[in-house]
């Protein structure tokens, strides 16, 4: 039995519905962000991957021909003479890999991106403007794939060989 002066507790059926449904699409929001979130993360570090493993590539490429006083190109290959040493830059695989030798022996042979980057389309190219210089083109094509994101891009620069006009 209800007497005026008791108030009513709880909530109608209305208000719960109401509440429920509220819940629901702030929940189904902040879900949906974090998916995209997640994904945009994934993308920002397969980016990161292959702009490492280029600026890597590319820089041990650009310092061993600027002190390189001879170069040579056979096909995929490029060798630097450095005297003593020779280093000798090619695709393996999906590698690029640096061999470095003294006389017959190797002294390391290594690859120079990481196991995630696949490399292809390697490739050099020998530029000689006078008789004692000489520059050398890189190109390559890197690819690294995640779980939610992939990418492949080309990259390329050109180094001039210092040694050979000594």
């Amino acid at each position: 039995m209800l007497y005026s002066g008791m108030k009513k507790q709880g909530f109608t059926l209305i208000e719960m519905l109401i509440y429920i449904a509220v819940l629901t699409l702030a929940t189904s929001a902040a879900v949906v962000t974090l998916i995209s979130l997640r994904t945009v993360l994934e993308r920002n570090r397969v980016e990161r991957q292959l702009t490492d493993a280029a600026t890597s590539i590319l820089e041990r490429f650009v310092r061993e021909v600027r002190g390189a006083k001879g170069v040579g190109i056979s096909g995929g290959l490029l060798q630097l003479n450095q005297t003593p040493t020779t280093t000798s830059f090619y695709l393996s695989g999906s590698d690029v890999k640096v061999r470095t030798q003294v006389g017959g022996s190797v002294l390391s042979d290594y690859p120079l991106d990481p196991p995630s980057v696949v490399v292809s389309n390697l490739s050099f190219t020998e530029y000689t403007g006078t008789s004692t210089s000489s520059a050398v083109r890189i190109s390559f094509t890197l690819s690294v794939t995640g779980s939610r994101a992939s990418t492949t891009k080309m990259f390329g620069t050109t180094a001039v060989a210092r040694g050979s006009y000594e």
